[in-house]
């Protein structure tokens, strides 16, 4: 979905970027005139440089260290703001640091399985090591109502993942994973193309507490 929306020849900044497997993915289908990664992780830096990645180390959730990041057509932060608490400001940092627009990207609660294991008293399993290290949750309902409440209008929201099929039906409930793009650039997005709307069964209404 993000390389659709990337023009060639531009420079992107990877925010939690591990070892910049991303970049070089999308690099190696669009031309890219710079590749940028910051991680807290010094190893992982280490793998990205090795692929020509131009590398920044820094505690991603301190917001004066991303300050320091030098200015980027793209800002990617995929699977990063659902351990920040003040994923409010990092989200305005990287809106403020892009030239053309910002791309992010946190688990749907919303997905069935999560709402299951709610419904046999148990919180949805999203966490890799231990449950601290989620500490924000949307589903897709909330996450249009807090790109809202944030100002942003000019976007695009799509669910991917989960269920075969069912999450073409379906989104926000067999979709597993949220993607946002929050365009910067003048031009703007598509209008057509600005969210993805709810299945038939939600817009109506007609089940109601699972609708999210």
């Amino acid at each position: 979905m993000t390389l659709k929306y990337i023009e060639p020849d531009s420079s992107i900044i990877d925010v939690g970027s591990g070892n910049g497997r991303v970049l070089v993915y999308i690099n190696d289908r669009k031309k890219m005139k710079e590749l940028i990664a910051a991680d807290v992780s010094e190893d992982a830096l280490n793998m990205a440089q090795e692929n020509g990645i131009k590398i920044f180390h820094a505690d991603i959730s301190d917001l004066e260290q991303l300050k320091k990041l030098p200015k980027a057509d793209y800002v990617l932060m995929f699977e990063i703001l659902e351990h920040l608490l003040n994923s409010e400001e990092i989200l305005s940092w990287a809106i403020g640091n892009s030239a053309k627009g910002v791309f992010f990207s946190v688990p749907n609660t919303g997905f069935i399985f999560h709402r299951l294991r709610l419904l046999l008293g148990r919180f949805p399993l999203q966490w890799r090591l231990k449950p601290s290290e989620h500490v924000r949750f949307w589903t897709a309902r909330d996450m249009r109502w807090w790109l809202r409440e944030l100002g942003f209008k000019n976007y695009i929201l799509k669910l991917y993942e989960g269920a075969p099929f069912l999450n073409k039906i379906w989104p926000s409930l067999f979709g597993q994973g949220i993607w946002v793009f929050i365009s910067t650039s003048e031009e703007g997005v598509n209008n057509s193309d600005c969210t993805q709307r709810p299945s038939k069964v939600e817009s109506k209404g007609l089940i109601p507490f699972i609708s999210v």
